[in-house]
């Protein structure tokens, strides 16, 4: 016990000391995770953040600002991507064929979003109507595709939810 603690020591050090460096002034925090007792990851958590921070960037550029409606648009794709892959368990679909028509459709919303978010960053240039109303337009389209799958696979909707999404024009 006494050796395995003096080993993860010295490696904590020997590691520290090697990336101090080549990067400074950065906090290390080590987690020490021992599996069979052989086990050591060093993790930075500035460099972490940082690529967080990248990543939040790069999908509010390509997406645009992560308000409601998109939020519920990802929430929406993801629960439909579930019930559908539950449906093509079900129906035995072939895996390959799940993945692409799925995984591609719910991309291609995606891009489709991008685009028209960067068209009204750079065309429109105010407001974002054409962005708001493609989300929308997804909204009502993935909320009744759910809606169907569900239906599918033999559970009962609530009426208010089925009239929420039967027709928008109602309302």
């Amino acid at each position: 016990m006494i050796v395995k603690q003096a080993i993860i020591i010295i490696m904590y050090n020997y590691f520290n000391n090697l990336i101090s460096t080549y990067i400074s002034n950065y906090s290390y925090i080590v987690l020490i995770v021992e599996h069979w007792g052989r086990s050591l990851l060093s993790i930075d958590i500035k460099i972490l953040n940082s690529c967080y921070e990248i990543s939040r960037n790069l999908l509010n550029w390509f997406l645009g600002k992560m308000d409601d409606s998109l939020y519920t648009l990802l929430f929406l794709i993801m629960a439909n991507l579930l019930v559908e892959a539950i449906c093509a368990i079900q129906k035995r679909i072939s895996l390959e064929k799940f993945i692409f028509h799925s995984f591609t459709h719910k991309i291609l919303i995606l891009v489709l979003v991008s685009i028209t978010n960067v068209l009204d960053i750079h065309i429109v240039k105010n407001g974002s109507i054409l962005r708001s109303s493609t989300i929308l337009y997804y909204l009502y389209n993935e909320g009744r595709l759910l809606l169907y799958n569900i239906d599918q696979l033999g559970l009962k909707i609530p009426s208010k939810l089925k009239d929420f999404f039967r027709s928008p024009h109602n309302k």
